[in-house]
């Protein structure tokens, strides 16, 4: 996942497609897990997400293509080491958290193809996933 901006960049290019309707899913350690999710048109750099700066890198540093954060919360104090927590397995007693932060998110990805992105970042911005 670190290096996704090759996989990335072939595809758009396959399907002749703009970086502007790119839609990229990834999980966010600053995000609790079952909180919040965040859509964003484009822009606000990496936020330290190897795969988000691989797909800019590669992108020629363009930020011009949306992404949804999924929280996965920190099991770590910000600046450590998290790739144990963020490749590992949750706990027992995290995965009904897990299982509605996925299911908020397919419905923002939803609603995103349905409604567009502006209605998209106007319902789910807001709302926490475990409402």
């Amino acid at each position: 996942m670190n290096r996704s901006g090759t996989p990335v960049t072939t595809l758009l290019q396959w399907l002749k497609v703009e970086p502007a309707q790119l839609l990229v899913i990834v999980d966010d350690a600053d995000l609790p897990l079952g909180g919040r999710i965040r859509l964003r048109i484009a822009g606000l750099g990496s936020g330290g997400h190897n795969g988000l700066r691989s797909i800019i890198e590669t992108l020629g540093g363009s930020e011009e293509f949306a992404r949804l954060r999924v929280g996965i919360g920190r099991s770590a104090p910000l600046g450590a080491d998290i790739s144990g927590h963020v490749l590992g397995r949750f706990a027992p007693s995290e995965r009904e958290s897990a299982e509605q932060a996925v299911a908020v998110a397919v419905e923002a990805v939803d609603c995103c193809l349905r409604e567009g992105l502006t209605e998209a970042m106007n319902q789910f911005n807001r709302k926490k996933s475990a409402e």
